[in-house]
């Protein structure tokens, strides 16, 4: 499926508007950056990643993957550019990817490049310093679903089959979910906007396919997969998904899963949706971010 005029519009806007967030901060980074380098082999821009590094660092560090977020539909891997370097001035090696959006492509697609860049990571440990031993991964929004698609995927043999994907040999040491998106389940027979727009993008073909549904659904999936170690963080003032993020945790809770969930409140800042990608500058987002760190220390 092809974007359609209000699509394509959406998404000029969004790389127009974060373009200028990001212009007006002109926030300043001490790390060395490797752009637009392919995972998959072909020429294809969504199948690019960036690597930021702590500057003049040699040596194996730990490795971060960041999954960017955009409603499934928008946004690109530059959104995540400021966020990825605040991670790389704190010692890690930091892989921030691009992956093909929908309704171009759906789930299964979009996992399977997913994986291929934590196999690219793999593959290329020597070339670029990756300690694989200690390797991570974190998304926000949509991007928090499916970097909780690869926790569960990971560990399970099931959705492995389904989803034709091989998992990580050194696996995966830790996964963050920044304000997730999670309940697309409801947005099949939901009479709001949102539920409108996630059958028509994003459901799209598979909005009655049961199985498609629960398999990327995370509630669903807690039956077949082990998600306890996981990290979810989101803000109580987010307007999209806190309550959505709320009862994932519940939800977890009841299921006796181990997790580590942190909510955040602003103090001098209204902490909006994914605030600390967006505002990494932002002392709440520093202090989200070093939670982030200590939660990967102990993994």
């Amino acid at each position: 499926m092809r974007p359609d005029l209000l699509l394509r519009y959406l998404r000029k806007k969004q790389i127009k508007d974060n373009k200028k967030r990001f212009e007006q901060k002109n926030l300043q980074f001490s790390v060395d950056s490797l752009y637009d380098l392919n995972y998959m082999g072909d020429s294809n821009p969504d199948h690019n990643l960036d690597i930021h590094s702590p500057q003049n660092t040699v040596g194996e560090l730990p490795v971060l993957l960041v999954i960017h977020g955009g409603g499934y539909t928008q946004c690109e891997k530059f959104v995540n550019d400021a966020y990825s370097k605040v991670f790389a001035e704190k010692g890690y090696r930091v892989v921030n990817m691009n992956y093909s959006l929908q309704p171009e492509a759906d789930f299964i697609e979009v996992m399977r490049e997913i994986f291929a860049a934590l196999h690219w990571i793999e593959a290329n440990a020597q070339n670029y310093g990756f300690d694989c031993s200690r390797l991570f991964v974190t998304g926000d929004s949509a991007g928090g679903h499916y970097a909780l698609l690869v926790a569960a995927i990971q560990k399970s043999v099931q959705l492995q089959e389904y989803y034709q994907i091989r998992p990580v040999d050194s696996g995966i040491r830790g996964v963050v979910a920044n304000c997730p998106m999670t309940e697309l389940y409801t947005a099949k027979d939901g009479k709001d906007t949102t539920s409108r727009f996630l059958r028509k993008y994003v459901l799209k073909d598979h909005v009655n396919d049961e199985t498609y549904i629960k398999n990327i659904s995370i509630p669903y999936l807690l039956d077949k997969t082990d998600l306890s170690g996981i990290m979810i963080i989101t803000s109580k003032t987010d307007p999209l998904l806190y309550e959505e993020d709320c009862r994932l945790h519940k939800i977890l809770v009841d299921a006796g899963v181990s997790h580590v969930y942190k909510e955040y409140v602003g103090r001098e800042h209204v902490l909006g949706h994914v605030f600390n990608v967006l505002d990494p500058d932002w002392e709440e987002s520093q202090e989200a971010c070093q939670d982030m760190c200590e939660y990967f220390s102990k993994c």
